[in-house]
C-alpha cells in the first residue's frame, strides 16, 4: 500500500495500531465474556462449598 494512501486512511501509525487493536478486541469480545462468566460460575461454586463445609463444621 503506497505510504501516500495509508495516510488517507490513518493519521498516524498509532491510530492504525488501535485500529487494529479495537477490531480484534470487537471480534473477540464474546468469547472473552463467555470465558469471565463461566470462570465466575466456577469460582460462585467454589465458595458456595466452602461455605457450606464451614456451616457444617460449626453446627
Amino acid at each position: 500500500m503506497p505510504k501516500r494512501s495509508f495516510y488517507y486512511y490513518f493519521r498516524s501509525k498509532e491510530d492504525f495500531e488501535l485500529a487494529v487493536m479495537e477490531e480484534f478486541a470487537a471480534e473477540h469480545e464474546g468469547k472473552l465474556q463467555q470465558i469471565f462468566e463461566e470462570a465466575q460460575l466456577i469460582l460462585m461454586g467454589e465458595e458456595g462449598a466452602m461455605l457450606k463445609t464451614t456451616a457444617a463444621r460449626s453446627v
